[in-house]
């Protein structure tokens, strides 16, 4: 029954695939893991990874000061 649509199946198969493990690969485990296995990365014990110190940039308001200076400055609609 399937055997017309026998090649069609497999190479969509094959794509969904490689688009899987691409996506798998661009996420951020996924990329330490591949890093890992290519000996670009070494492993870490888990206490470490739980506790290490992650950079993060400055908290900044000025995205919201923004928008209310817009909402502020813009007259207000009547219907």
């Amino acid at each position: 029954m399937f055997h017309y649509m026998e090649g069609t199946l497999i190479v969509a198969v094959l794509m969904a695939i490689i688009i899987t493990v691409a996506a798998f690969a661009a996420e951020g485990r996924g990329r330490r893991l591949i890093r890992i296995l290519l000996g670009v990365e070494e492993r870490r014990p888990m206490r470490e990874q739980l506790y290490a110190e992650v950079e993060r940039p400055e908290a900044s308001l000025d995205v919201v000061q923004r928008m209310s200076r817009i909402d502020r400055e813009r007259e207000p609609v009547h219907s």
